[in-house]
């Protein structure tokens, strides 16, 4: 009786250590078992307005990066992995701002501290036009910022770990699009450091 106890205890701790895993550590995969009756949920607690995701698939499983812009005014871009609790976490520093940028900015110091990589933004910067993407490149990984300037042109700019060679894309857009984008970062703006940190109007 007593070895059936046992047994039957190790049992309830295996089959609730596998639920918990599912669930909390297996992304998407129980909303797929489930047929999307379970959602896989994703806390963005300091998110203000939501800027976008890109799913890139590293180390055999799937990382959601995540851009938003917190309550503080900041812009961020945040990383959530299915199988490990190493997450790391961009914050983009106003370019006509105060605030110090990281030393080292790659993001496994993040990822191993928890502290967040301040990056600073490019000079001509007023707002993002999409979410950050970190593809892999060479032996690190690359962030690319896709971006309105102050003149109301698009562009990318990539940032590269340990390399000064970075480039630069300016999106050619057509006249129509190119005087509605007008409207919203006016030729003659000055994206300042007060103006980043103005919590955006609900979308």
């Amino acid at each position: 009786m007593k070895r059936k106890l046992i047994i039957a205890a190790i049992l309830l701790v295996v089959v609730s250590v596998t639920v918990i895993y599912v669930v909390n550590f297996t992304g998407r995969s129980i909303s797929r078992l489930t047929g999307g009756l379970v959602s896989h949920k994703v806390e963005l607690p300091n998110c203000a307005q939501f800027i976008g995701v890109v799913f890139e698939k590293k180390s055999g499983s799937t990382v959601k990066v995540v851009t938003y812009r917190g309550f503080d005014g900041s812009y961020y871009t945040e990383e959530f992995k299915d199988f490990s609790p190493l997450e790391a976490r961009i914050k983009w520093v106003a370019p006509e701002g105060s605030e110090r940028v990281s030393w080292i900015q790659k993001r496994t110091l993040s990822r191993w501290t928890g502290s967040e990589v301040k990056v600073l933004l490019p000079k001509d910067f007023y707002s993002f036009a999409g979410p950050v993407s970190t593809p892999e490149k060479g032996s690190g990984h690359a962030k690319n910022v896709t971006y309105w300037t102050k003149n109301g042109e698009l562009k990318t700019q990539e940032y590269v770990d340990w390399s000064p060679f970075e480039g630069v894309i300016l999106w050619q857009l057509p006249k129509e699009a190119s005087t509605l984008n007008k409207s919203k970062s006016p030729k003659g703006i000055e994206a300042k450091s007060e103006e980043l940190t103005t919590i955006p109007e609900p979308l």
